[in-house]
């Protein structure tokens, strides 16, 4: 205990040098302008594509994770177990064989239900606001609207029930995930559900349901002392009540859809509305349209379902302020429920460096306005492209389901995520393999019909990964190619692929290796401090390329 004492005076030692070098990168390699640089030579040279620009960076970039290596071999991390002794539990592999026609009588069944997870406590001071790690303590000030979970389960009658949720949620580690599944476990093997997903709307101001919002103090003195003592009794920012409440409303919330399932029609369209989207880094490939299943009961008095695929972060809100409001999935949501009397649900798409163009001019709105008349009005604008779909711009779909989920190990490289995991900062399932760390989590592949499919991605995916359009050689940061297929390639040319990100994890941003960039860099837009590493791009690629092929 004495040399763990030790260890542990040397790393906040360690962290005050980190902060002290962090803050001490010359000027000219954070920001650089002719102020700080008057010569129009020197300038140049540290200017964007100047010779020293890049270096600059990475030596930044090296010294910062070379110290935070340091800070992270003495911190007294949890006791991770060992890769080698994994078993695998509460996870669903999916349905049988992929089959390629409808079985003769094929019909869509769909069931419905949502649930509000707020549960009247959220004031108490205990209670933190998911979005961004805040210095001080970011509890929950005010209440806007609801936080919902809303839950469609569907079958084609033979391969098996396919249960989706959508969460009000920055996210939801893979561990809490499957803490859901089991609970639902025997329900699930009555029902013949073959799938559950959790797929969060990553709104930045909600509840704090991922962990990354709680008590620095907490995070950075008492964790580590407990990690010390062997402790499990770590803290961060999910108040364990709140999440308790959620995983029992979880479970009703499916229980009540699955028993609700009816026959009916499922249609697919889709509409423009790619100006509604700001991207801040390049490639700047989106989809650019709200892709919207409608699901048509053959009972003329029940309501219609509605699931948007949408790829606009929501942060109407801004990401360090303490209203809880679930921003504009929960206005688009009651919009169709009166002007269409139909359920929606919202799943968030590929939308890495993506967030809501909230122009005035674009939305209609004047003079002065409120932050939440601003969401209101991005809602209104959504809802009006989406519920203006046509029945003749639909395609139907033909009731064929075909599900499969694998597993994926993927490695810590990112030293900053490494230290947040250590600290309890996030929760996810980390393995000990080696001398580093390799988060557990999974990434699912579902066909609907013959022309349209859905990829469940544990994380914010950068959209030329799924549609094409990666930087080149000569564009991208690193300088080398990018040579992967793209998701959609590997679905192939007659299905178009639907993307539900953040999906039953989060894992953070998920970048192309070739532009995986240093952490410090403008350009970086912040991407960098909250991914895995270097070659998560790659091995989720990688990992889909071995699914599909294993079932197609």
């Amino acid at each position: 205990m004495k040399k763990q004492s030790l260890r542990f005076v040397s790393l906040l030692l360690s962290a005050a040098l980190a902060l002290a070098c962090v803050f001490s990168v010359p000027a000219a390699a954070r920001t650089p302008s002719s102020a700080q640089v008057p010569d129009t030579a020197a300038a140049s040279v540290f200017a964007p594509g100047g010779l020293l620009y890049k270096p600059l960076y990475r030596a930044a970039d090296k010294l910062l994770n070379t110290l935070l290596t340091a800070i992270n071999f003495i911190y007294p991390s949890p006791a991770y177990p060992d890769k080698a002794g994994y078993v695998s539990e509460n996870f669903y592999e999916g349905s049988g064989a992929f089959r390629d026609e409808p079985q003769a009588g094929a019909r869509w069944r769909l069931g419905f239900a949502s649930a509000s997870i707020l549960t009247g406590d959220e004031l108490d001071g205990k209670h933190f606001v998911g979005g961004i790690t805040a210095k001080s303590r970011k509890t929950v000030t005010e209440i806007w609207d609801d936080m919902k979970i809303r839950v469609t389960a569907l079958s084609d009658g033979s391969g098996g029930t396919v249960v989706v949720a959508s969460l009000d949620a920055y996210g939801l580690a893979n561990n809490d995930v499957r803490e859901i599944r089991a609970r639902l476990a025997s329900y699930a093997e009555r029902r013949g559900i073959v799938s559950i997903n959790v797929c969060s709307l990553h709104q930045h101001s909600v509840v704090d349901t991922f962990g990354m919002n709680g008590d620095l103090a907490d995070a950075l003195v008492f964790n580590p002392l407990k990690h010390l003592a062997g402790f499990r009794n770590t803290e961060n920012g999910k108040n364990p009540a709140f999440m308790e409440s959620l995983f029992n409303v979880a479970v009703d919330t499916v229980e009540r859809a699955c028993e609700n399932m009816e026959p009916g029609r499922l249609y697919f369209g889709s509409a423009d509305a790619a100006e509604y989207v700001f991207d801040k880094r390049p490639p700047y490939v989106n989809d650019g349209r709200l892709n919207r299943l409608r699901f048509d009961p053959d009972n003329p008095q029940s309501r219609e379902t509605m699931m948007l695929f949408w790829y606009a972060h929501c942060l109407g809100n801004g990401a360090s302020n303490t209203q809880v409001t679930s921003d504009y999935p929960y206005y688009m949501e009651k919009i169709v429920n009166e002007r269409a009397d139909a359920n929606f649900m919202m799943l968030y798409g590929a939308g890495q460096s993506n967030t809501m163009n909230t122009d005035p001019q674009l939305l209609g709105l004047s003079g002065s306005y409120t932050t939440l008349e601003k969401i209101q009005a991005y809602a209104a604008a959504l809802a009006e492209r989406m519920l203006g779909i046509s029945p003749a711009g639909e395609a139907q779909i033909e009731p064929l389901s075909n599900i499969r989920h694998s597993e994926v190990f993927l490695p810590v490289d990112n030293e900053v995520i490494r230290f947040g995991r250590n600290a309890a900062f996030f929760q996810n399932t980390a393995l000990r393999s080696g001398r580093g760390l390799e988060m557990v989590t999974e990434i699912g592949y579902w066909e609907l019909g013959a022309r349209l499919a859905v990829v469940f991605v544990p994380g914010e995916i950068e959209p030329a990964l799924v549609y094409g359009g990666a930087l080149s050689e000569a564009e991208s940061w690193s300088g080398q190619p990018w040579n992967y297929p793209s998701l959609q390639e590997m679905a192939g040319p007659g299905r178009k692929l639907l993307v539900a990100g953040v999906a039953n994890d989060q894992i953070g941003y998920i970048v192309p290796d070739n532009d995986y960039m240093p952490m410090t860099a403008p350009q970086s837009k912040g991407v960098e401090f909250v991914s895995l590493g270097k070659t998560t791009g790659s091995r989720l690629v990688t990992a889909f390329y071995k699914l599909i092929t294993e079932v197609r």
